[in-house]
Formats: structure tokens, C-alpha cells, sequence
């Protein structure tokens, strides 16, 4: 076996990357393809700081592919390995690790200090991280649930006000505020942009998904838009169609969900997702579904479990100190 690694070439390696991605994660049972114009979407996206993407080749057809890269909105020194995904047929050859090794090398090189990724809690994708040095250090699930009977008197804020926003830099900036200020104790916490979120709510529309963003208003001082009542939390949700037709599911999601400190236990987050989950059954969908960290400090997992979530399959994140790590050699 001729095994060779190089580097991504943009502008010209784009349909062969998509066609590695496709073929390595087709028999996921929630993997929707790729195309070559959403793997562009995402080039430019302004909070990646230093990107590298390398590309397997065994005897000159690819077979493998690996993103390392770094978030310049992060201030500790953590930068993410996206892959190596391998296709079906060149599996436990050693070419993951042979991608891995100068994909961590890029990292160390770039200033990180440690790395992350993710996997599917699974014996093959656990062993082999393991074996790269990485330990599990966070827990997430994702959870499932039916449409067909929402909850209702389980203590959900009814004074609340829930109000739709649009696509304004002042209405993307409401939520953005709201994020960091709800978000600032949990994991991998980063300051979000408007800047940031407006090219995430592009990406949503270009790629055709029907994105909303809800904010919940209690009683408290005029907003300076003239509405009635502070912003006390906010919701994202939606529907990816393209993603549903391909797996023949009438699913939506609840993406994204933040209260602040001062609100939380007064019903917010269930008002925001029992409204969230009826418009959604009004647009014709049978389930919904949400990730979440299961050891998050607002203990959020007991509380979709009240709303009736299920866990339906866990994710695990993984760190490795690159400290020390011994980067291969150039000839690898």
C-alpha cells in the first residue's frame, strides 16, 4: 500500500473531499450528504483562525480526509480535530492515525496547547482515539421526543411574552447578548459576534433551512425597542428540509436554547420550548430533537426529560495535551 498524505488544495479539491465525507459517513443513520457549495459556505466562516485540511491517498486514489483548526474567538489555547474520516474499504489500515499524527502537529504548531473532537460513543471510535492519547472529558447527548401530546401545566412561565425575531443586526444582536450572558459558565464559553451569527443565519438560509429565533420577555423595564419586558431567555429552532426528505423524517429541532441567571427557575426555558414544539407541530412535524451537555451547571437534561425528551444517542469530547507530543516527520 502506497500511502500518501497532502495537503487540501481549495478551488480544486472540493468534489473530492465531499465525495470522502459522503462515502466515509453514509451509513449513519443521521448523516444527510454534502455538496461541494456547503462545504464552500462554510470557508470563510470569521471565527476560524488557522485551518488545515489534509487528504489520504492510497496509491493515488483518495481515501481519507482530516480538518485541524483553530477559533479566534477562544483565549485558552484549544484547537479542534475534525475527523480523520476514512471510507469503508481503507478502514484499520493505520491511515487514520497517519492523519491524525500531522493534523495534531498543525495545532502544536499554530501555539495550541491541547486539542479536541468528537465522536459518537462507540468501541471502534473510542479505541482509536485512546490510542492517539485523547481522554474523555465532557458528555453530550442528544434527545428525542414526539409531537403528538406537548406538556402543559408543568410550571412554564405563562406571564412570559414570546416574541419572534427577524434578521436585523439589532435583532441578531438581542440574541447574541443573550447567548453570552447565558452561556458564560458553560463549556468551551467564547464570546459570540453579530458578525458571527450573521453568517450562520445566511448559511441556514442558503442551505434552505426554516430557522427561528424566539426571545422571552418578562415583566421589567421597557426594552429600548418599545416593547413590554426585559429579555430573559431566547430559543433557536427549525426545520433542515433537505435533511428530512433525505431520511424520510418530519423532524425539527430545538438547536440552541439560553435563560439568564436571574430567570432561570421561573418557567422561561419551558415556555419557550412547549411554543417552540407546537409551531413546529403546526408546520407538520412529528418529533423534535436537541443536543445537550449532560453535566451542563444549569442541569438542563432533568429538565427536557420533564418536557418529555428521551436520550437517543451520546456523543463524547475528547482533549489531548499536545504538550510534548512528538509531531511526525515530514516524510510522514
Amino acid at each position: 500500500m502506497n500511502l500518501t498524505i497532502r495537503p487540501f488544495v481549495r478551488g480544486q479539491d472540493e468534489a473530492t473531499w465531499v465525495d470522502i465525507t459522503n462515502r466515509a459517513w453514509r451509513e449513519d443513520e443521521d448523516f444527510t450528504p454534502e455538496t461541494v457549495e456547503e462545504l464552500k459556505r462554510w470557508d470563510d466562516a470569521p471565527w476560524v483562525g488557522v485551518r488545515t485540511r489534509l487528504i489520504a491517498e492510497v496509491d493515488g486514489v483518495p481515501v481519507a480526509g482530516v480538518t485541524a483548526e483553530t477559533d479566534k474567538t477562544m483565549t485558552d489555547r484549544k484547537g479542534f480535530l475534525f475527523g480523520p474520516d476514512v471510507v469503508p474499504e481503507h478502514r484499520r489500515k493505520g491511515i487514520g492515525t497517519a492523519l491524525a499524527r500531522p493534523a495534531l502537529a498543525s495545532l502544536q504548531t499554530a501555539g495550541m496547547e491541547v486539542a479536541e473532537t468528537s465522536s459518537y460513543d462507540s468501541e471502534v471510535a473510542n479505541s482509536f482515539l485512546e490510542s492517539l492519547g485523547f481522554r474523555v472529558v465532557r458528555r453530550f447527548c442528544r434527545m428525542r421526543r414526539s409531537l403528538t401530546d406537548l406538556p402543559a401545566g408543568i410550571g412554564e412561565a405563562r406571564d412570559a411574552e414570546v416574541v419572534t425575531l427577524g434578521r436585523t443586526d439589532e435583532d441578531i444582536g438581542i440574541m447574541c447578548q443573550l447567548r453570552n450572558e447565558a452561556f458564560k459558565e458553560h463549556f468551551n464559553f467564547a464570546p459570540d459576534t453579530v458578525d458571527n451569527w450573521k453568517y450562520i443565519v445566511k448559511a441556514w438560509d442558503e442551505r434552505g433551512r426554516i430557522g427561528f429565533i424566539t426571545v422571552a420577555r418578562v415583566a421589567g423595564a421597557l426594552s429600548d425597542r418599545g416593547r413590554g419586558g426585559q429579555p430573559a431567555g431566547y430559543l433557536m429552532y427549525g426545520v433542515d428540509p433537505k435533511g428530512n426528505e433525505y431520511l424520510k423524517k418530519k423532524r425539527g429541532g430545538l438547536w440552541d436554547i439560553g435563560v439568564l441567571k436571574q430567570f432561570r427557575g421561573r418557567g422561561v426555558a419551558k415556555r419557550l420550548m412547549i411554543d417552540a414544539m407546537d409551531h413546529l407541530r403546526r408546520e407538520g412535524m412529528e418529533e423534535a430533537q436537541l443536543g445537550v451537555d449532560e453535566t451542563n451547571v444549569t442541569n438542563a437534561m432533568k429538565l427536557y426529560e420533564r418536557l418529555g425528551f428521551a436520550v437517543d444517542r451520546r456523543r463524547l469530547v475528547w482533549n489531548k495535551d499536545l504538550a510534548g507530543f512528538d509531531a511526525p516527520s515530514q516524510s510522514a
